[in-house]
């Protein structure tokens, strides 16, 4: 449960207020259950639609549906549900087999048929927009990015720095300035006696020459030197070992 200023809320709700980032963000099962759906619900509900048009013009009367009848429904060919929900996929996607279409008999024939394009180009717009955005989410791209297995300490140029080595599995497409951040995470007892947990501390970590660009052509090492400006200056070997605290590379 989440409250904001207006009361309490559920927190679903904030999800399903933001729909287009909750379904690029979900697993793949759900987005093709949503994409799925969408298109199930509308090519219903519009078959319900084209049965009530039918029904209510008389279409549907055994003796309206007889060839010779002379009769002019407002769609030709439609005898049944089911002749309405396949008449509602071939509008909703311009199938066109042309064995049913629309007539000028029936006026909110017309405006359905309308409706239905319409809505049927959005629900593709918005679908095929999340399916892009979550194909072409970088989140992937992380499993090629291989980091050392320890972090050590020790002096370069005089100078006690902390490093560790990254590097790009990839051979034809490598990163291009690429950044790298590094942040510490522990807790911290303010002067007033107030408890921050967790408190963020930003380090600042350079690769050759660079601040924080790199390219992983091949592997670099992130380098940190523990100057007197370093949340680790103040802290021993033994402090290393027993202090808690994270770092978190970016």
């Amino acid at each position: 449960r989440s409250r904001y200023r207006g009361g309490p809320g559920n927190a679903y709700r904030k999800y399903l207020q933001d729909l287009f980032t909750t379904l690029v963000d979900i697993q793949w099962r759900w987005t093709i259950l949503v994409f799925a759906l969408s298109f199930l619900m509308s090519w219903f509900t519009f078959a319900c639609m084209w049965w009530l048009i039918a029904y209510t013009h008389g279409d549907l009367e055994p003796e309206n549906l007889k060839p010779d009848s002379g009769w002019t429904p407002c769609v030709d060919n439609i005898n049944s549900f089911v002749s309405c929900f396949l008449f509602s996929l071939e509008t909703q996607h311009t199938i066109g087999y042309g064995g049913r279409a629309t007539t000028e008999e029936c006026p909110e024939a017309v405006i359905t048929m309308c409706m239905q394009s319409i809505w049927g180009m959005m629900i593709q717009a918005f679908m095929v927009g999340i399916i892009f955005a979550k194909m072409a989410r970088p989140k992937q791209r992380t499993q090629t990015l291989l980091f050392s297995r320890n972090a050590v300490i020790c002096q370069r140029d005089g100078q006690l720095c902390l490093m560790f080595r990254v590097g790009d599995m990839r051979e034809r497409s490598h990163l291009i300035s690429a950044s790298v951040r590094a942040q510490m995470i522990r807790p911290r007892a303010t002067k007033e006696g107030e408890y921050l947990s967790p408190f963020l501390c930003e380090l600042d970590v350079q690769v050759d020459d660079y601040n924080s660009n790199i390219f992983l052509i091949w592997p670099k090492v992130v380098v940190h030197k523990i100057d007197a400006s370093s949340p680790l200056y103040t802290l021993s070997a033994a402090d290393i070992i027993h202090e808690r605290f994270e770092i978190v590379v970016l």
